[in-house]
């Protein structure tokens, strides 16, 4: 992971412990019907988090 991923997972982190204590009745269950939804949306898709970008993604 590149430093500056490092960086914005840190920064997501933060945000999301910060919202989590600011509204704490907002979190929910991550139900069999949304994971569901979600794999009926990306399938089988294999994605590489370590291959770098191609020129048509940046």
């Amino acid at each position: 992971m590149t430093a500056l991923a490092q960086d914005v997972s840190k920064l997501t982190d933060r945000y999301v412990e910060a919202d989590i204590k600011a509204h704490p009745d907002r979190i929910r269950a991550f139900d069999g019907a949304l994971h569901d939804r979600l794999a009926a949306l990306v399938g089988d898709v294999d994605v590489d988090l370590d291959a770098p970008l191609s020129l048509e993604d940046e």
